[in-house]
């Protein structure tokens, strides 16, 4: 991976541990690469609150402004 990313999960998610998503923003992060990880404590495999699937689009909205701000 070499590309910046935004990396949202659920706490609860059956499928994918949590470990294994901030495995992948611990290593990111040596490389230098951009990386944001939003972890959602009510939520599993997908979003099932409106209120946390609008919080997690405005920060990825936020995340590629600041991206096309930066050039990237």
């Amino acid at each position: 991976m070499n590309s910046p990313m935004f990396i949202v999960h659920g706490e609860n998610d059956p499928r994918v541990k949590t470990e294994e998503s901030e495995r992948i923003v611990d290593q990111l992060t040596k490389k230098g690469i951009p990386v944001e990880y939003l972890l959602f404590s009510d939520e599993g495999h997908g979003f099932t609150k409106k209120k946390n699937e609008m919080q997690a689009y405005k920060a990825i909205r936020t995340f590629l402004d600041g991206l096309v701000e930066a050039g990237i």
